[in-house]
């Protein structure tokens, strides 16, 4: 190759740099888009009934918007997309901490003990083993 070429190549491959970074930008988006998909239906599956159903619809919404845009090239678009359904993910984890809060809630308060022997003890027997096997 001959310098001139090596020039023109240069020049070329710099006038394409923009066009390449922003390409690459709508393919790591796209990329982003696929996974937080995968991420949030096997969110609601694993989920099944604990998440209310306008909870769920929503963000069923919020994922079939995403679908639609981005197999596009508007990366505005794509990426209010993307956001839009991140915070109705937000939701979800949301309304499982509080159900999670609640049935913790429950376990940990104790049942009384309503059957009381005399003095207020418990009744129980006791037997000593002899340590032998």
């Amino acid at each position: 190759m001959s310098k001139e070429e090596i020039e023109r190549m240069k020049k070329e491959a710099e006038a394409h740099a923009v066009e390449d970074r922003k390409l690459k930008e709508i393919i790591d988006l796209r990329n982003q888009a696929d996974a937080t998909i995968y991420s949030v239906e096997k969110t609601l599956r694993d989920a099944g009934d604990k998440v209310p159903a306008d909870i769920k619809k929503g963000v069923e919404e919020k994922i079939e918007a995403v679908k639609k845009v981005k197999d596009g090239n508007d990366e505005t678009v794509l990426r209010q997309a993307l956001d839009a359904l991140q915070q109705e993910i937000q939701k979800i984890g949301a309304e499982m901490y509080k159900q999670e809060k609640a049935t913790e809630k429950e376990v940990t308060e104790e049942p009384e003990i309503k059957e009381k022997g005399e003095g207020g003890t418990i009744k129980g027997e006791f037997e000593e083993g002899d340590g032998k096997k």
